[in-house]
């Protein structure tokens, strides 16, 4: 019986006010470190990257735009992460 292939659409996304706003708070906490692991504010980050992540549709093995350097990946990301990479690198741009 035939089966009809379906591809996954590239999924855009659209910067809202309040995605600016958690952009602007989790990029401060990351800057003065109290983001990282072990600093003051980790929840408060952790909370607001989550709700960042599902408002733009990213999964736990994408890139996340807080964390790429350039628009192309370096030699260590897998042929399957280029995409990943250069989502974020474009995300990033947008914020």
């Amino acid at each position: 019986m035939p089966v009809k292939r379906r591809f996954a659409k590239g999924h855009r996304f659209t910067v809202t006010a309040e995605l600016l706003a958690i952009w602007r708070i989790c990029s401060d906490l990351l800057a003065d470190g109290s983001g990282e692991s072990g600093g003051e504010n980790r929840d408060e980050y952790l909370t607001l990257i989550s709700k960042f992540d599902m408002a733009l549709g990213l999964t736990p093995w994408d890139h996340h735009p807080n964390y790429v350097d350039g628009p192309d990946p370096p030699s260590w990301v897998s042929e399957h992460g280029v995409e990943s990479w250069r989502r974020a690198w474009e995300m990033k741009l947008a914020f």
